[in-house]
C-alpha cells in the first residue's frame, strides 16, 4: 500500500497532531475542502497548495503568508521531506510551524490530468544481454569518395 505524505504540526494549538494526506494536487487551510485542515486563527481557507510529481513536490502560496524552512514564499517553493513549512511569517510569534514528509506518488486527484496515464504503465520488463563474438566483415570494399578542388 502507498504511504500517504505527512504533515506533523510541531508548535501551536494543533500542537502534535499528524496529519497525513494522499493525492498529487492538495490544498492546506481551513476550509472543509482542504486535504490538510487546520483550524485555527491566522489560517486561511486555502493557505497553500501543495503539487507532488515524479521529479518532487512544489507548495504554492494561495491566500496566506507561507514559508519553508527560514524563507518566506511568494509564490512557490520546492518541498523536500524533512522541510519545514510555516503558515505565517517564518519564526513568527503567531505562526504555525509544520515538518513535511513526503509519501509516496498517490493516485491522480485530477482526472485528464498528465499524472493519470502513470497508473497505466506496463510493468517493467526484463532485457537479456546478447553478446556476440562473431565478427562482421563486409562483402565488398566501399567505395572510396575523393574530392578535388575546382
Amino acid at each position: 500500500m502507498a504511504q500517504p505524505s505527512l504533515m506533523q504540526v510541531l508548535g501551536g494549538p494543533l500542537g502534535g497532531q499528524r496529519l497525513e494526506f494522499r493525492g498529487n494536487d492538495v490544498f492546506v487551510g481551513s476550509a472543509p475542502d482542504c486535504a490538510v485542515r487546520l483550524d485555527a486563527s491566522g489560517v486561511e481557507a486555502h493557505h497553500a497548495r501543495i503539487v507532488i510529481e515524479l521529479t518532487g513536490a512544489t507548495i504554492y502560496a494561495v491566500d496566506g503568508v507561507l514559508g519553508v524552512n527560514d524563507d518566506l514564499v511568494s509564490g512557490e517553493a520546492l518541498l523536500r521531506s524533512g522541510d519545514f513549512v510555516w503558515i505565517g511569517e517564518p519564526g513568527g510569534a503567531s505562526s504555525m510551524m509544520l515538518q513535511f514528509t513526503l509519501g509516496d506518488l498517490g493516485e491522480p486527484s485530477h482526472e485528464g490530468s498528465p499524472d493519470a496515464t502513470l497508473t497505466d504503465l506496463p510493468a517493467p520488463m526484463l532485457v537479456e544481454e546478447v553478446v556476440s563474438e562473431e565478427i562482421f566483415e563486409p562483402e565488398e570494399p566501399a567505395e572510396e569518395l575523393i574530392l578535388e578542388e575546382a
